[in-house]
């Protein structure tokens, strides 16, 4: 990790990932200011892909650095954009539509007309059953909220963002750990939060 910082700029940590003998150069940014709930993840090589997926086989890939949201949006969030909404088929495609239990035959509303939510669900959760287009249309919502381009990542910025750059199979890293992710198999973390986890 490089640590960078400069009068009048925010210090920066920079990974980087360099194989036995190789060199390699890095271009340094750094921010005078970044919006609050925002990381920066500067841009620089990868490894993206591996063993466990099929089609993308580990490999080096060169990113732009770029601004993340450093927690998923929440329910919260989501409704304020959907609330400002006309009704109609617009308002009605870009409704949360969820499974509350494993045997439910179909999804349900998340919330009402009024934007109440369903008592399972809370509004410091993540937003969950929503559509792409529906996700494209808060980030422009966004946009306009916060006076600058908000966009999704792409798979390549989503992946280095949650994976680092030296590749690791998880987050957290190379060994499978139940208790860091919020699976079936962490009988912790739904005991303590039952179906979503802020």
């Amino acid at each position: 990790v490089l640590r960078a910082s400069a009068p009048g700029y925010l210090p920066a940590d920079i990974p980087i990932w360099l194989e036995h003998g190789e060199q390699t150069s890095v271009r340094i940014e750094l921010l005078e200011s970044m919006p609050s709930g925002f990381s920066y993840v500067h841009g620089g090589g990868c490894y993206l892909g591996g063993e466990y997926s099929p089609i993308h086989r580990r490999h080096r890939r060169e990113l732009e650095g770029f601004l993340i949201g450093t927690h998923e949006v929440t329910f919260g969030q989501y409704l304020d954009f959907w609330l400002q909404l006309e009704e109609g088929a617009r308002k009605n495609a870009c409704m949360s539509m969820v499974y509350l239990s494993r045997g439910d035959p179909s999804p349900v509303r998340s919330w009402d007309a009024a934007g109440r939510l369903h008592g399972a669900l809370s509004r410091d959760r993540p937003v969950v059953g929503i559509t792409h287009d529906s996700a494209v249309m808060f980030c422009k919502w966004l946009s306009r909220e916060l006076g600058q381009a908000c966009r999704l990542p792409s798979a390549e910025e989503w992946e280095k963002a949650a994976r680092g750059v030296d590749g690791r199979a998880f987050p957290w890293g190379n060994a499978y750990d139940p208790s860091y992710a919020f699976t079936l198999e962490n009988r912790e973390g739904l005991a303590r939060f039952r179906a979503w986890a802020p």
